[in-house]
């Protein structure tokens, strides 16, 4: 388990941007309504964001959901950062996620034409992981 300030001095510095906390996870309410029973188990969890502003340097946004409770530490696992079409719309979405005990990290950058992953969008990613990594 990785202490919540310790994650986010971390992300902080190896971003150079300042982390917003959102009140509430963004996934949460549409998770507790599916899985009622998993209320116990998630109310526990926190979540924070990279500004608007940073979107163009780091080629998307990034977020890390901390968990007051986790499994144990087995490592990085790094599910990878894809290209995909929009469930509905003509956009497409880059899209990764990777976790490492109790740390959870996703990346998301909408783009509305081109379906390529930007060189920025990669050098954030492996920004990410490797900070994951250092925890």
């Amino acid at each position: 388990m990785f202490d919540q300030a310790v994650v986010l001095k971390a992300f902080e510095e190896a971003t150079g941007v300042r982390l917003v906390e959102h009140p509430k996870d963004p996934d949460l309410d549409q998770t507790l309504a599916k899985y009622p029973t998993l209320t116990p188990f998630l109310t526990g969890v926190s979540y924070h964001e990279s500004a608007e502003l940073d979107e163009d340097r780091l080629g998307g946004t990034f977020g890390v959901r901390i968990y007051l409770e986790g499994e144990p530490d087995r490592g990085v696992r790094d599910y990878g950062l894809e290209c995909a079409p929009e469930e509905r719309g003509k956009g497409y979405n880059v899209l990764g996620t990777a976790d490492r005990a109790n740390v959870e990290v996703e990346f998301f950058k909408h783009l509305n034409e081109a379906a390529e992953i930007t060189p920025q969008a990669q050098e954030t990613w492996s920004l990410l992981i490797s900070c994951l990594r250092g925890l």
